[in-house]
């Protein structure tokens, strides 16, 4: 049936070409809009008898378009009702009829307009209205033109999306289920783009040093903690400038150039002020257990007079031989705070001084020894020479008084005189020897006191326990038993 139709349509279309006038014959030689839509128009019929409706659809449009006939729009609406395409056929049919106007037959209108009837119970119309107005609108996808929007849009009837989207603002679609001969109002409002995170600018890591606790470390103003800071702190990539700041000690302000991703360090500069301010101002006494040492605070020389800032600080006796002590201290203005620093030796030494140690004892002992000795045979000569004695004293009296009674010779008492001399010279050498014997043995004695007494004490690192100190470090406890 549609085929005949449009077999009919064809033929008036046909039928009313050649009621028109041909071009005159001074435009011959010029191409024929007429005669290039009728052939068209025959291939569009071809194409309908092998059943290819897209295609035939499409030679139509391009005929009408060269020569537009409203006998043509009929075909195409027919074509369109084949195609399943509702809206496109009651466009067509519609123009049809606006253009055929009362050149068309009763029966076709009365025909078409029942098509065009039915047509609309399977098409809806939406008016969309999209705010901005400069938004990009489109149907299921498809783009629709701002001046598609200006009055309502044909669509079949069943579920559709409207979209839309503009730059700067979030995209926004709705769903919809469109029922014939109906209208419906759409209204989409675009909600602006949220601002883009920002990033944040480039860092880089900045590292104190800083031997002074409690320090004060700010950045343009802001404090970023107080030494000894946990970490490296993140600054952003550039020149800084730096501020330490405590109570007692001069300020520094140093310029550093942070790099992005880089780490940087700076030492804090801190230096005590001199005189320390009364405000601020404490003592701090150091009793080491060993002579010659030389504290530390906070890794500097402690000051001559002993007086630093209130607050906290570090203080380090290390002296050769010895452990390191160490300790954290809290000081507090306008007192003094004592501290016995008990130094611990080390292994090595501590086994050196009582090698020492017991040498000096040893050579102590030795001359106590020896002078003990010495003595023994100064006495034992003394008693000795002291019995030789007595027998002098009895042999020069025995003589003497024979001379008296001369009993004997002279001769015989001349001997015994010179026997007695030598006796005599005999003891009081012995004596001598006694006497230096003795001499020698004090001597000895008082030497081995010396040593003694002056040598270093064997025992004075026996007993050594190492306890953690207050705020750190540690503490040497000795015993004795």
């Amino acid at each position: 049936m549609v085929h005949r139709i449009i077999f009919w349509s064809h033929v008036a279309a046909l039928a009313l070409s050649l009621l028109l006038a041909g071009p005159p014959a001074w435009a011959q030689a010029q191409p024929d809009p007429k005669a290039i839509a009728r052939q068209i128009f025959a291939h569009a019929i071809e194409l309908l008898d092998k059943g290819d409706y897209a295609q035939a659809a499409a030679e139509f449009r391009r005929a009408y378009e060269l020569s537009p006939h409203y006998s043509v729009l009929y075909n195409l609406g027919q074509v369109h009702v084949e195609l399943g395409k509702p809206v496109e056929a009651l466009d067509a049919f519609e123009r049809y009829l606006q253009g055929g106007g009362g050149e068309i037959v009763a029966d076709r209108r009365k025909k078409v307009e029942e098509d065009i009837e039915r047509l609309k119970g399977r098409v809806g119309e939406l008016s969309i209205a999209v705010t901005p107005a400069a938004a990009a609108v489109s149907l299921d996808g498809r783009a629709l033109g701002h001046e598609a929007l200006a009055a309502p849009i044909r669509v079949v009837a069943g579920d559709h999306e409207i979209g839309a989207a503009l730059a700067g603002y979030l995209p926004a679609s709705r769903k919809l289920s469109v029922v014939g001969r109906q209208q419906q109002k759409v209204e989409l409002a675009l909600a602006p783009e949220p601002p883009k995170p920002v990033a944040p600018p480039a860092a880089g890591k900045l590292s104190v040093s800083c031997p002074v606790a409690a320090m004060a470390v700010l950045a343009g103003g802001r404090q970023l903690g107080t030494t000894p800071l946990s970490g490296p702190v993140e600054l952003p990539a550039g020149k800084h400038r730096l501020r330490f700041e405590r109570p007692g000690y001069r300020a520094a302000e140093p310029e550093v150039a942070i790099a992005s991703g880089a780490s940087t360090s700076v030492d804090c500069g801190a230096r005590l002020l001199s005189p320390v301010p009364q405000a601020v101002a404490a003592m701090v006494a150091i009793e080491a257990s060993e002579p010659g040492v030389e504290p530390k605070v906070d890794g500097a020389p402690m000051p001559k007079d002993g007086g630093l800032p209130a607050g906290p600080h570090r203080v380090d006796v290390e002296l050769s031989g010895f452990l390191p002590w160490h300790q954290q201290v809290s000081l507090e203005a306008g007192k003094t705070t004592r501290l016995d620093a008990d130094l611990v030796p080390t292994p090595g030494f501590k086994a050196d001084y009582e090698s020492r140690a017991d040498a000096h004892r040893t050579w102590a002992y030795v001359l106590g020894g020896g002078a003990v000795a010495l003595g023994a045979v100064a006495a034992g000569l003394y008693g000795w020479n002291d019995g030789r004695y007595v027998d002098w004293q009895g042999e020069q009296l025995a003589i003497d008084e024979a001379h008296s009674a001369k009993k004997k010779l002279l001769s015989d008492l001349d001997q015994h005189q010179t026997d007695n001399d030598d006796l005599i010279g005999s003891i009081q050498t012995v004596d001598g020897v006694a006497i230096g014997l003795a001499a020698a043995s004090g001597a000895m004695l008082a030497a081995g006191v010396v040593v003694f007494l002056t040598g270093p004490d064997p025992d004075r690192y026996q007993a050594v326990a190492l306890l953690p100190a207050p705020g750190g470090g540690v503490l040497g406890w000795r015993g004795a038993w």
